[in-house]
């Protein structure tokens, strides 16, 4: 009966434990075809992901994010914490890292992963899918330039010459715009969509079960080599 009751202990150790949830999702950034070139994209890619990826994990991000009313995170630790203690609660519940991912090569491609915990299976999706529609909206909203992608600086400079030769040579013209117009700066997809998680990652039932009943087995070794050691169960 020993392990039986060990392992019945685990189960209600386990209910007693915070769960941990993960909700997961892969997203790409790509720069057109016509802007600039495979040697610097990979490197503009990531220059852009780090930069989004500060924005997004700044002070101000994550406290709009904890204070949304339809998500309400954390409400218990806002009601016992300061909001920056908070903040930094939540800074460690977020992963955001670079991955490789079949069929997107490197020189074309920046694919990060972004991972949510929390303690709500429902809300870390919610929240994951969140994060992911920043990076998105960020990535949309910035738009590359001439100045920062000169796609023939040399043509240019001799079209924009010759409309100041035609003008002293009192010639209409139709002079070179000073800047091309903007143009995304990346393309963004996403691979994998925020998941929802099946089951906590933490606490894992098996160990805690596995855990009592290797404890009741071992109190049943003890008590029948020494019977003494425990009262006569009737």
């Amino acid at each position: 009966m020993l392990p039986l009751v060990g392992a019945l202990g685990g189960w209600l150790a386990s209910l007693a434990v915070t769960p941990r949830y993960v909700s997961t999702a892969v997203v790409a950034f790509a720069q057109p075809d016509s802007v600039g070139g495979t040697a610097r994209m990979h490197h503009d890619l990531v220059n852009l992901f780090i930069g989004l990826k500060s924005d997004i994990m700044s002070r101000t991000s994550l406290s709009n994010l904890i204070q949304r009313p339809d998500l309400n995170l954390y409400p218990d630790e806002r009601r016992s914490q300061p909001l920056e203690d908070v903040i930094e609660v939540m800074r460690k519940a977020v992963d955001i890292d670079l991955v490789d991912r079949p069929g997107y090569s490197r020189e074309q491609y920046v694919v990060f992963r972004i991972s949510l915990r929390y303690s709500d299976r429902f809300k870390v999706q919610v929240g994951a899918q969140m994060l992911v529609t920043r990076f998105v909206d960020a990535a949309k909203g910035k738009a590359i330039t001439e100045a920062e992608f000169p796609s023939d600086p040399l043509g240019r400079r001799i079209a924009q010459l010759e409309a100041r030769v035609a003008a002293l040579e009192g010639k209409k013209v139709t002079a070179a715009p000073e800047k091309l117009p903007e143009v995304p700066y990346a393309v963004v997809s996403v691979v994998d969509p925020p998941s929802l998680p099946d089951g906590p990652v933490f606490p894992d039932l098996r160990w805690f079960l596995g855990v009592g009943l290797g404890v009741g087995c071992v109190l049943g070794l003890v008590a029948f080599k020494y019977p003494g050691a425990s009262p006569p169960i009737r």
